[in-house]
This record gives structure tokens, sequence and C-alpha cells, in this order.
């Protein structure tokens, strides 16, 4: 399930970016400015798990939520205005 174009969501709420960055190991590059609501069709197939830590560790190390969808452009899946983190 998981591989290209698949779809990487959060069931956590983040006050801000760094936490977001932080609890979600976006190590490359993601600076995560933005957030958005997302809704999936019930009986969609997710995977749903917790984030693992990378390198350097004490600034990655992950513990949030993870949600993946095999298909981030599924016409079912709603999509909320996004907003910007502080």
């Amino acid at each position: 399930m998981i591989g290209k174009g698949v779809g990487y969501f959060s069931a956590q709420s983040f006050s801000n970016s760094e936490d977001a960055i932080r609890m979600l190991a976006l190590a490359y590059g993601n600076n995560a400015e933005w957030v958005v609501n997302v809704t999936v069709p019930a009986g969609t197939i997710v995977a749903i798990g917790q984030v693992k830590g990378v390198h350097p560790i004490d600034k990655y190390p992950g513990g949030g939520s993870q949600v993946v969808v095999g298909n981030p452009r599924d016409p079912g899946i709603k999509y909320g205005t996004p907003r910007r983190l502080p």
C-alpha cells in the first residue's frame, strides 16, 4: 500500500509548525506551513500508526499519528480550506 502516489495524513492537531515537524519527523524540506481538514469516505482502506523518528533523532523524534491512504486523489476524499500554522 505504501508507495508512489500515497497520501500521508495525521489525525493529530498541531498548534505550530515546529511541533508538527518534530512529531511527524518532517526532516526533508517539508516546513509544515499549512494544515487542512480531510474527510475520507467510509470503507476506504487506510493504515494507521505512529511516525518513526529520523536522524537526527533529537530534532525529528516522531511519535505523532500517521494515517496512510492509498490514493489521495480519490474523488471521495474531501479537502477543507488550507490554513497557515504559526
